[in-house]
């Protein structure tokens, strides 16, 4: 039986492209277009991802969207987002709503976007995927791999926020068995999916990370998982970035580009960036990543 992943596989396939727009956009990185800055405050915002998302449309199979980055802003920001969504999902996107949920809470968020279609709220977050946070109940983590297997949806666990990190950073503190608690996040995911596996041989839980040298050993931790892999546009040229590509196959992994890392490595974050640079950007990511991967065959 298929799942959604073996849909995210295939529009892969046919873009192809394993790269991820990441939306994470401030109202910094664009131009004032208004005299009055209290008017239309976030029209720039809305009209630079629906540009992009139009622009890219042909290159990349998933968006993903920071949660955070709109909710920052308020309600303007999560109608904007919750606008954003439906048209990434009209598009053709596999969409992916990166909140990095976590608690008591994460189960009632990954059902209120994945019902989202539902007439329950006028505020609908519609997702084809969530990210989560490693801390949530274990019953909770095995009832949203059951949802996600039943609404044909998916999850990825948060497990390595940044490439380098200090042996007392949070996410290296080792945990009982042994494992670091971003190595203890793989696990998880690993052990709570192996039962929701789809014809393509990856599961509804996969987990986000970092590029990092050692990623053969993350992958034992979790064999059929997909990892979406968080990498800055220096990360490209380096082969540790494309480390969770099994050889031959070439599957497994999806690199994520983040709109503000391409802002910043342009030099456009002080009021100068828009689709017009983050579409054409875009493509030559994309081609660099094809070309890494295909290397691997």
């Amino acid at each position: 039986m298929d799942n959604s992943i073996d849909r995210l596989l295939a529009t892969a396939q046919e873009k192809n492209s394993r790269v991820i727009y990441r939306f994470s956009p401030g109202l910094y990185m664009f131009a004032d277009r208004d005299e009055d800055p209290q008017k239309n405050r976030l029209t720039k915002l809305a009209g630079y991802c629906t540009d992009t998302l139009t622009g890219i449309a042909a290159n990349a199979p998933a968006v993903m969207f920071d949660f955070s980055a709109f909710a920052f802003y308020g309600a303007e920001g999560l109608l904007s987002l919750s606008m954003l969504l439906k048209i990434a999902k009209n598009l053709g996107y596999f969409v992916i709503l990166d909140g990095c949920f976590a608690g008591d809470g994460a189960l009632k968020m990954c059902e209120a976007s994945f019902y989202a279609d539902a007439n329950i709220t006028s505020l609908k977050l519609p997702a084809d995927a969530v990210t989560l946070s490693p801390y949530i109940p274990a019953e909770d983590m095995k009832a949203i791999a059951v949802l996600c297997r039943e609404e044909d949806k998916a999850a990825f666990i948060c497990a390595k926020s940044k490439k380098q990190a200090g042996k007392e950073s949070f996410e290296n503190i080792k945990t009982d068995g042994g494992l670091k608690l971003y190595e203890a996040a793989v696990d998880d995911a690993g052990a709570f999916g192996e039962s929701y596996v789809g014809e393509k041989g990856y599961s509804v839980l996969g987990f986000m990370t970092a590029p990092v040298e050692k990623s053969s050993d993350l992958r034992d931790l979790d064999r059929w998982g997909i990892a979406l892999v968080d990498a800055h546009p220096d990360d490209l040229d380096k082969a540790e970035t494309y480390g969770f590509f099994y050889p031959k196959e070439c599957e497994g992994e999806f690199v994520v580009i983040t709109d503000t890392d391409i802002a910043n490595k342009l030099g456009r974050a002080d009021g100068n960036f828009g689709a017009e640079y983050a579409v054409p950007f875009f493509k030559e990511c994309v081609e660099k990543v094809e070309k890494s991967r295909l290397e691997k065959k």
